[in-house]
């Protein structure tokens, strides 16, 4: 996920190359616009990619929805493709092979890191590829060659592979709510970060019960194996929770979705000693109230994840080539570079599952 602080946000890097490459750029007029510009050179460690699938993720939609970014910039970060150049000292790659990358690296050595927070380094938040994947080349510099870039098996799809990272923030988040096996789950949105993290708990033995508004969402999710679908009403909802948890409540809810009130509503569902997840942000203006002394009272934790480290993109590539998560269960719209602007408006209306972006 996409951080402000990226330098990226300033304006493009350049590398001095002459030639030109097709992107969809989030311009100074705040659209998206398919520009010609400078395709990057790579330097010592780096590799240069040719894109062929990039995800659309929520937090890029949200940036330009809500204005939160700084033009002209190309975003973009889940994403998959073909190493097209390999730069000097680079060992273990070659033209041709098939990787997928994931956008930031941490050092590794600050305060941050060495508390296991690496997603909140100074490096971590800084560094990106250059530029976004909503483009048809992005250099990938010597810090994420060596950490977080990965070769795709051949019975993997692009479009599959690019699931990488957002599986990755999905596997983070579920360890740092310190499950145990046979645990209870309650996912509040099924959307692709809901039914993926519907997927990995199953994977990894809970009991899962998921929520969406949507019928063909609680179908797909139960189709993936999911224990329990209700449709987003309270009641139901808290009926599902009671009776898979023998009236104890969830051990963990995940919020991927929704507004102020269900995020409210999450206290009902949790059981005493529980955790709640914000796995998604609301808009800048939402002003969320938490009943404080309850929480304090039943002794529930309240959570965030927002980015994961290496060691989980690497579990996450792992999983997905052994099918322990069946990403292609999620259903794909595939899209052209030219059309990003027509992706992110299906997106926020929620038209499609998951976006992809084919440059």
């Amino acid at each position: 996920m996409v951080h402000d602080g990226d330098p990226y946000y300033s304006g493009f890097e350049k590398h001095g190359i002459q030639n030109a490459m097709k992107a969809s750029v989030y311009n100074e007029s705040r659209q998206i616009e398919l520009q010609d510009i400078p395709c990057p050179e790579i330097g010592a460690g780096e590799l240069l990619m040719k894109v062929h699938a990039c995800g659309v993720c929520g937090t890029d939609v949200q940036k330009i929805q809500f204005a939160t970014a700084t033009p002209p910039l190309v975003l973009g970060h889940e994403v998959a493709g073909t190493v097209e150049k390999v730069g000097a000292q680079v060992q273990g790659f070659s033209v041709g092979e098939r990787i997928v990358v994931a956008h930031h690296t941490p050092c590794y050595a600050c305060h941050y890191c060495l508390h296991g927070n690496v997603s909140m380094c100074k490096t971590f938040k800084s560094s990106n590829l250059d530029p976004g994947g909503y483009a048809e080349f992005l250099r990938i510099p010597a810090a994420h060659v060596q950490m977080t870039t990965h070769k795709v098996p051949h019975h993997v799809s692009f479009e599959e592979a690019i699931y990488m990272e957002p599986l990755a923030c999905v596997l983070r988040n579920i360890k740092r709510a310190q499950l145990q096996y046979a645990d209870v789950v309650l996912i509040i949105g099924l959307g692709s970060v809901g039914l993926l993290t519907a997927m990995a708990c199953k994977a990894l033995g809970m009991r899962v019960i998921g929520s969406d508004l949507k019928k063909e969402r609680r179908d797909l999710a139960v189709r993936c194996g999911i224990d329990a679908v209700c449709d987003g009403d309270p009641m139901h909802v808290r009926e599902q929770v009671q009776s898979l948890s023998q009236n104890l409540g969830a051990d963990l809810v995940v919020l991927t979705a929704g507004n102020e009130k269900v995020y409210t509503n999450s206290i009902d569902y949790v059981r005493n000693g529980g955790k709640i997840n914000i796995f998604a942000g609301l808009s800048p203006e939402s002003k969320l109230q938490f009943p404080v002394n309850e929480i304090f009272k039943r002794e529930i934790t309240v959570y965030s994840s927002y980015s994961p480290s290496p060691i989980e993109l690497l579990e996450a590539i792992n999983m997905i080539a052994q099918s322990k998560v069946q990403v292609s269960n999620i259903q794909n719209q595939l899209y052209d570079l030219p059309d990003l602007s027509q992706a992110i408006a299906d997106v926020v209306e929620t038209k499609v599952m998951k976006a992809i972006i084919r440059p």
